[in-house]
């Protein structure tokens, strides 16, 4: 009969970190993209603070905030003009 040879398994912990290691610009590049809450609470509360003014632009800093609240159902008043 022959011999079984026993071999380290990895705990979960191990597992995890290796993949997030080997993964790591990937995370890093797609959290980048995603913008946070905060984010788009502040741009969505300056918006509503501001709609008595006649013309708002909104410049190139906040499209990934305006895609999110949008897909969100976030309506954007019609003084709101993007300038991407």
């Amino acid at each position: 009969m022959a011999a079984t040879k026993l071999s380290r398994t990895h705990s979960m912990p191990e597992c995890v970190e290796d993949t997030l290691s080997a993964h790591r610009n990937e995370i890093v590049s797609l959290l980048s993209r995603m913008p946070n809450e905060v984010e788009q609470e502040m741009l969505k509360g300056f918006i509503m603070n501001l709609c008595h003014v006649k013309e708002l632009n909104i410049g190139v800093y906040y499209p990934k905030v305006v895609s999110c609240l949008q897909a969100k159902g976030f309506i954007f008043p019609s003084n709101v003009k993007f300038h991407y």
